[in-house]
This record gives structure tokens, sequence and C-alpha cells, in this order.
């Protein structure tokens, strides 16, 4: 499986009209995203740099980050996915266990009297595969000590760069977006 993590791209720009210097480091976690979502379900390339590139081109890239209600449906169209939005997590778990395709969650962090398991405020995750409730999460900001805060721990496990957790964890970590999950099926297969 194709992995990038966005902590590998400091040096790379990834602008906003608020903020002129941010790399895909610190706000690229959506093109990221779209970058394994392409390279593992197609023959295309599409390695950060370039997934970044067109956020920008297509208007996708904010202030808060990437706005993939704008970047999803163009990664869809350009490269051959059926696309649609959902918040309904047992619709996740249906369609990663048919292994229909891959779904990028909307994390969005803490809340009063929680504690996010992906981020604190804000962040997207690919979700690549099912097996009963527990989700394979490949997260394009990984680093060594991510889960290791109380709150996280407890939550995951990892082998590599995948990283494993029950369906209800994402679910809580999504709870506060809308939508929360972004569904991409290849046309064919």
């Amino acid at each position: 499986m194709k992995y990038y993590n966005q902590r590998n791209y400091p040096h790379i720009l990834f602008p906003s009209k608020g903020f002129p210097e941010e790399s895909i480091c610190i706000s690229g976690c959506g093109p990221t995203c779209c970058s394994m979502l392409v390279e593992n379900l197609t023959k295309h390339a599409f390695d950060p740099i370039e997934s970044a590139a067109y956020a920008i081109e297509v208007g996708a890239r904010d202030d808060a980050g990437t706005d993939m209600k704008i970047l999803g449906p163009r990664v869809a169209e350009r490269f051959g996915f059926h696309y649609h939005t959902g918040n309904d997590i047992e619709e996740v778990l249906d369609f990663l266990q048919k292994e229909k395709g891959f779904v990028i969650a909307n994390s969005g962090g803490n809340e009063e009297g929680y504690t996010g398991v992906f981020t604190e405020g804000g962040h997207y995750i690919l979700l690549t595969a099912a097996k009963g409730r527990v989700i394979e999460v490949l997260d394009p900001s990984l680093y060594p000590d991510k889960f290791s805060r109380p709150g996280r721990k407890e939550k995951v496990f990892w082998i590599g760069e995948r990283i494993y957790c029950d369906a209800q964890f994402v679910m809580d970590d999504c709870r506060n977006r809308d939508p929360a999950f972004y569904f991409f099926e290849p046309k064919e297969a």
C-alpha cells in the first residue's frame, strides 16, 4: 500500500490568503490523503506536491486547510471515481468491507470532554479497509509518539504505517463534522 506522510514536505508551500507561508507539512492532510487514494486505487501517479497544487488550482485551499467539498468531486472526476458523502459509520463499514473503494474521514478532534484520536483540531485521514468493526487507517500525519498521550493510546494500534481502531473511535472523531465521510469508488475495477 502506497503511503505518504505530509510531514515529509515542510519545504513545499501550500499557501492560503491568510497563511501564505504554510506548507504541505502543516496543512496538507487533504491533498496527501488524495494522493494515497489515487495511487492505491488507480494506475495514476499523484504525489502530494501535485495534489496540493491541484487543490490550489481548483479553489479547494482555504485558511482552514482543504475544503474537501470542493476537492473531493474534482479528484473523483479527474481520476474516474464514483463519489458521494455521508455521515453514517455503518455505511463506511459496509463500503470498506465490500472493498468498494476508500473513504476520506473528516476528523474534527478535541471537544469538551473528548480527546481527539487523530487530531486536536481538524484532520483528514484515509480509511482503506474494515474487518468486523475494526477500520484500517492511513494517517497522513503519523509520527512516533502521536498515539502515546492519554485519550489516544488505548484506542489504536499500528503496524508500520497502518493504524487500526474500532469504528466507534472514528465516528467519535468525526461527529462534529458534516459531512464526516467522503466515499471514492473506482468506476472501473
